[in-house]
């Protein structure tokens, strides 16, 4: 919950108390993943620090990088690529975030993604 709220100072609290850094919902979304879809750099950055997988995937093999691509958040797509996130997990829907990033229009996003070194060609099933 601090985490999807961007409670920077919470989380930090929590994980100090050694609560899990990868904890999980009912769809396997973890706080990293809450930080890519809500945008909150500052605590995904709190989160990495504890060691919070960053490649973990939910029930949809979305990863926290699918998650920022999807929702725009550039910021936090940067981060996770700056710290070892798979440039181009597939998800089950056969989606790379390049391909989430491009089909929601979030411009920012997929320039980070190039930036940090996602494949250009790849394709899904859509063929995006």
């Amino acid at each position: 919950m601090a985490a999807a709220k961007g409670h920077v100072e919470v989380a930090a609290k929590l994980l100090s108390l050694l609560a899990d850094v990868d904890i999980t919902n009912d769809f396997g979304d973890t706080p990293l993943h809450h930080t890519g879809t809500k945008g909150h750099p500052e605590v995904a950055k709190i989160l990495i620090e504890y060691d919070a997988y960053v490649n973990i995937r939910n029930e949809d093999d979305d990863t926290p990088l699918h998650c920022a691509a999807r929702t725009g958040h550039a910021s936090v797509v940067a981060l996770l690529c700056e710290n070892r996130a798979l440039k181009d997990p597939v998800n089950k829907n056969g989606d790379y975030p390049l391909h989430l990033a491009t089909e929601w229009d979030q411009f920012f996003a997929l320039r980070e993604l190039l930036r940090h070194g996602a494949d250009p060609n790849t394709t899904n099933k859509d063929v995006v």
